[in-house]
């Protein structure tokens, strides 16, 4: 499967586009529409708390005014309370009623978001604190994503938040996120869920209208007694549905790797190994999303003033041992690209690492000899196989699937596409 991420504001927004890289079986020239996750959607050019004591504006212009102008997502996830991350400005331009979206936050931020008393009750969810399954309970929110067939199994999407202990600043948490992908073709026993709902706060399965209704493939019609069971046919979204296929060839990519598990971890101020080993070494295992795709990490590190230990923004040094230990493909950077004024920034002092200085850094301390320029992504290359750094610039993005990043490769038209599909099957 395949993820985009795109950097709306040159600081800590991304836009997360999720789907399968194989259409369904029955007609190869069709795909579903992706799953999209926002992260800590912040457009506005500037906030402030008090304009002498701190406020803060971006460096870059956000790539788009409004959240109209992209498509509609199924998740918003809220990091913390900060205005930077749960501003109200650019959340209030979502619907407040009647959307598929949903909204997970962290504790203090879902707190806030109700306060203002904009949305449906049920588009606001509370992220609970991750823990390792004890006593039948489990903290993972799992989102079932509709098969591409019908009769197919569901794919699922699972959202945790990672809390770091002993923050005393509550803003060292971090957002781990998987998507398996529904399979392409039809199933005779319908796969059953890894771990049924234990708490309504643990599953939204309980949602039914925030959740799509399952897509027919293009061979079925919407008058089909299938049709009529499922409910109505839903066309595909946008012209460009095969958009990644046209300027990218699966054949840089292993069968056994098309329809593996993504995994992403999102921690915009940074977080220890400490906290995050529990939940790479137990709920990514057991997901099968290792190595880990991609990490969105700041470079620069962020010092507390007054000679307080400890960093306000945990950079490169805090992600290393992550990075090492899970294998991860590419580093993006995250958080890096926002003037802080006022008293504020008289005081933060910022360690700045460029891209360049960064990659340097992540190379040697991840044991690479190489860079990926050099080396690339072959297949059955050792664990020492080079992670993809990244700085990406407003409105930029990148592809990548659980091999790494998906560079762009003339490939078949869309109609020679679905004539190699059906002459593979034929074959089979």
């Amino acid at each position: 499967m395949a993820l985009t991420v795109k950097q709306l504001n040159g600081d800590a927004a991304f836009l997360l586009s999720f789907e399968p890289l194989e259409g369904p079986s029955a007609a190869p020239w069709a795909t579903p529409e992706p799953f999209r996750i926002l992260l800590d959607p912040w457009l506005e050019d500037s906030y402030s708390i008090n304009p002498k004591a701190s406020f803060a504006s971006h460096v870059q212009v956000a790539c788009v005014s409004s959240l109209q102008q992209l498509a509609q997502p199924d998740l918003v996830i809220i990091t913390n309370a900060r205005s930077e991350h749960c501003n109200e400005t650019t959340l209030r331009q979502l619907p407040p009623t009647g959307s598929k979206t949903l909204i997970l936050a962290e504790p203090a931020a879902a707190k806030l978001i109700r306060s203002w008393k904009y949305f449906d009750e049920d588009m606001v969810r509370t992220l609970e604190r991750w823990e390792t399954r004890t006593k039948n309970r489990d903290t993972v929110v799992r989102i079932p994503v509709p098969p591409q067939v019908c009769g197919g199994n569901e794919g699922e999407v699972t959202v945790s938040l990672i809390h770091q202990k002993r923050d005393l600043t509550g803003l060292h948490s971090a957002v781990g996120i998987t998507y398996r992908p529904p399979p392409p073709h039809a199933s005779i026993f319908r796969r059953q869920a890894t771990t049924p709902p234990k708490s309504p706060t643990a599953s939204i399965s309980d949602l039914p209208p925030q959740i799509p209704t399952p897509r027919l493939s293009l061979l079925q019609t919407p008058d089909s007694p299938v049709s009529a069971m499922l409910g109505a046919f839903t066309p595909p979204a946008s012209p460009d549905f095969m958009k990644l296929r046209n300027v990218r060839s699966l054949a840089s990519i292993p069968p056994q790797a098309r329809n593996r598990a993504v995994s992403l971890i999102y921690s915009p101020y940074g977080t220890s190994y400490n906290c995050m080993e529990p939940y790479v070494t137990s709920h990514l295992l057991a997901e099968a999303a290792l190595p880990l795709t991609t990490m969105l990490h700041p470079f620069d590190t962020v010092p507390h003033p007054w000679g307080l230990s400890g960093n306000i923004g945990a950079g490169i040094t805090a992600g290393l041992e992550t990075a090492r230990l899970s294998g991860v493909r590419s580093w993006i950077s995250a958080r890096d690209g926002k003037n802080v004024g006022g008293l504020a920034g008289k005081l933060v002092y910022r360690k700045k690492y460029p891209r360049e200085e960064a990659e340097e850094v992540i190379r040697q301390a991840l044991g690479q000899s190489t860079p990926r320029s050099s080396a690339g992504y072959a297949r059955g290359k050792k664990p020492g196989r080079p992670t993809e750094t990244l700085a990406l610039s407003q409105g930029e993005e990148v592809t990548m699937t659980s091999e790494g990043v998906w560079e762009e490769t003339e490939c078949p038209s869309p109609l020679q596409y679905a004539d190699e599909k059906l002459k593979a099957l034929l074959r089979t």
